[in-house]
């Protein structure tokens, strides 16, 4: 069988170059009823060099993958470290992934990149399989694409669980009286942060960047827009307030100054399933969004002063409390990783409280170049 791989572009603008990004990964993944399309970015951001790879087999395309140099994470993290992102190989055409790995390694080393790792926004691959609609923003690749990066001299370096917990349907007074406990002697407040605030926003923004850069090592622009017009400000309100997402943040009651933070909104992916299944029909998901039993509670970040102090594991209770209200029945946690400490602790509380329905685990590899 011949091979090539052809470099298709360094960003795709064009249409049929970004029809092909997706064709590959669909025809990948058309028996796996739960798989939803990875999140592909395909402008590169601030600071960020990228080249997009198609390999072909008897010039059908099998296989893709995303060779990326972020000056951001090198000058924060001073690791001089690029990244295989949005790798996809079609199983049948698996003995094949070498020759992709092998090109995106070539082309880190011209460009005098000291190592390497496989990323889908977290910079880790699924290890283990499920049968089930994998997490938002999450890989969903199968375990055996680990074995690929094995035998290509990649090393484990980090492990993550990401969790699929039942809510319980009391939650108990004791839990909210403690929260309100920590809060007071920290002397923090919670409240919900005010979309059409964009000052607010801008904060929130830095905050989150400054406190999750470090752990996921993606390169965001913002995690809230910030429209210019009250129009626009008024029209994102209402877009958020209809997908029912919450921004909550614990603040100092001093200062004024954003403390901490936690995200809950529906579970997008039974969206975009749903979207996919009914081609494309938009008021189905939207009717799916208000119905949808499903959360994702994350991006629980704090100040440094302020960890290890119990206030995250104290507010165990009102997340979960907010949750109930909004009538969901089942909270994704999304990556935690495993040797950070302070998170296990929550996720240990957590896991007391309720359910485990499912984890999830993920693999950070990484090769020396």
């Amino acid at each position: 069988m011949k091979t090539k791989i052809v470099c298709i572009g360094t960003h795709l603008k064009d249409a049929d170059k970004k029809k092909l990004w997706k064709k590959i990964e669909d025809d990948a993944f058309k028996n796996d009823k739960n798989y939803v399309p990875t999140m592909s970015f395909f402008k590169p951001k601030p600071k960020e060099k990228k080249e997009f790879l198609v390999l072909y087999v008897d010039n059908k395309p099998v296989g893709r993958a995303m060779v990326t140099v972020d000056k951001n994470w090198i000058s924060r993290k001073k690791e001089n470290i690029g990244f295989i992102d949005d790798f996809i190989i079609d199983k049948d055409y698996e003995k094949y992934a070498d020759l992709l790995i092998e090109r995106c390694i070539e082309i880190l080393k011209e460009r005098k990149i000291n190592g390497v790792m496989p990323r889908y926004l977290l910079p880790a691959i699924q290890v283990t399989d499920c049968d089930m609609l994998p997490q938002f923003g999450l890989s969903h690749t199968p375990a055996w694409y680990k074995d690929i990066f094995i035998r290509n001299d990649f090393k484990k370096i980090k492990e993550w669980s990401a969790y699929r917990l039942k809510i319980p349907k009391k939650i108990r007074k004791s839990e909210i009286e403690n929260a309100k406990k920590v809060m007071k002697e920290l002397n923090i407040g919670i409240e919900e942060l005010n979309t059409r605030d964009t000052e607010r926003v801008k904060e929130y923004n830095q905050f989150m960047k400054d406190t999750f850069h470090e752990h996921f090592g993606f390169n965001p622009k913002d995690y809230i827009p910030t429209p210019d017009s009250k129009l626009q400000r008024m029209a994102l309100y209402i877009f958020l307030k209809i997908l029912k997402f919450k921004f909550m943040i614990g603040v100092d009651k001093k200062t004024g100054k954003i403390m901490g933070t936690v995200i809950y909104f529906p579970d997008l992916n039974i969206v975009f399933r749903a979207i996919l299944d009914s081609k494309w029909n938009i008021l189905r998901a939207l009717c799916i969004i208000r119905k949808t039993k499903r959360a994702r509670i994350d991006a629980g970040g704090m100040v440094g002063s302020l960890r290890n102090k119990g206030l995250i594991t104290g507010c165990l209770g009102f997340a979960f409390d907010w949750a109930r209200k909004e009538h969901f029945e089942e909270a994704d946690t999304g990556p935690i990783m495993l040797d950070n400490l302070a998170s296990m602790g929550v996720v240990e509380k957590a896991l007391k409280q309720c359910e485990v329905i499912n984890e999830i685990k993920y693999h950070t590899y990484f090769r020396k170049i």
